[in-house]
């Protein structure tokens, strides 16, 4: 499982912990965080981070 959330500067929060609880035994990976005011322009951190975990 590869979580990607949008914020305006906390990050990935409690995001990954939260799903760790909530899928137990779920393999929950590093997620992605990405600022809701750069998403727009968030391709290559995307495609990266995907080809980082083998999807691309």
């Amino acid at each position: 499982m590869l979580p990607l959330c949008t914020n305006e500067g906390s990050g990935m929060g409690s995001s990954e912990g939260n799903i760790k609880k909530l899928a137990p035994g779920a393999n929950v990976k590093r997620g992605l965080s990405i600022t809701g005011s750069n998403a727009a322009n968030a391709g290559g951190s995307v495609k990266k981070w995907l080809a980082d975990n083998g999807l691309v």
